[in-house]
């Protein structure tokens, strides 16, 4: 039971990965029926629950609803430490939304703050946002496009921060015409395949590594990225209405407060 809690305590998991994870961990064999009652124990403790919309379970321990003005304030001052800008820091309000998201999914230990929002997105977005930032890089690290140097690391098809609006301007899912319009002013071409030089940004490089990447791929990871900003940038404005982030951190105020998801 042990390491399912401690496993939950990390994101919601489907049965099926729950029971994989225990069976492979034991000398005997476990049961289905044993993971069940595992389970069930602990939904009834209340230290997990069951989405049947998502069919996940999620860790639940110590999670109440507000309880108090107290409370609520604590959660979205600290929820506005981690993605707004201060006197201390730059936040995601004021930082170009495609270099935001690469620095969230490839250096998302970069300092204290980015390690407390992944957590966030990981325990309280982790269907909507935390898997398609995983999604996005097993694509780039497929593709080789996550050797590109600097951040971020594929060209803008519109997405800016509109500081009026407090949202992500992306254009999502863009159309295959206006996208060869940007790629035949951005990239080479060969056929029907890119020609990305990875090294063209690294200082003092005369060797071009050239990354091979066929268009209906490409246009993946830019939907995909778009997608990303769009609702990473949607919970930033939820922050600046006045709502919190759902899920947790390891430095939380107050661990006993867990912003239930939507």
């Amino acid at each position: 039971m042990r390491l399912i809690m401690d496993k939950l305590r990390e994101r919601p998991m489907p049965f099926a990965e729950i029971e994989q994870l225990v069976c492979k961990s034991q000398t005997n064999r476990i049961g289905n029926r044993s993971v069940q009652n595992y389970l069930a124990e602990l939904v009834a403790l209340g230290l997990v629950d069951y989405n049947s919309g998502t069919r996940l379970y999620g860790w639940t321990e110590n999670r109440v609803e507000f309880r108090s003005k107290h409370d609520y304030d604590i959660a979205l001052k600290h929820s506005k430490n981690l993605v707004l800008t201060s006197s201390e820091r730059q936040g995601l309000d004021h930082t170009n939304p495609c270099l935001a998201l690469d620095l969230l999914v490839f250096e998302p230990d970069r300092d204290i703050d980015y390690q407390c929002l992944v957590q966030h997105l990981q325990t309280g977005y982790f269907q909507g946002i935390y898997k398609l930032m995983e999604r996005y890089h097993q694509l780039m690290d497929e593709t080789g496009l996550s050797e590109i140097p600097g951040f971020p690391k594929l060209f803008s098809t519109g997405t800016s921060w509109d500081e009026n609006s407090h949202m992500a301007g992306v254009v999502e899912n863009i159309s295959n015409r206006d996208f060869e319009e940007i790629l035949a002013n951005e990239i080479p071409t060969r056929g029907d395949m890119l020609l990305i030089d990875v090294n063209s940004a690294v200082i003092g490089s005369s060797s071009p590594n050239i990354k091979q990447v066929h268009k209906v791929k490409y246009k993946e990871i830019v939907d995909l990225r778009d997608l990303l900003v769009g609702r990473i940038y949607s919970v930033v404005n939820d922050v600046i209405q006045g709502a919190p982030l759902q899920g947790f951190c390891d430095h939380c105020p107050h661990r006993k407060i867990t912003i239930k998801g939507k």
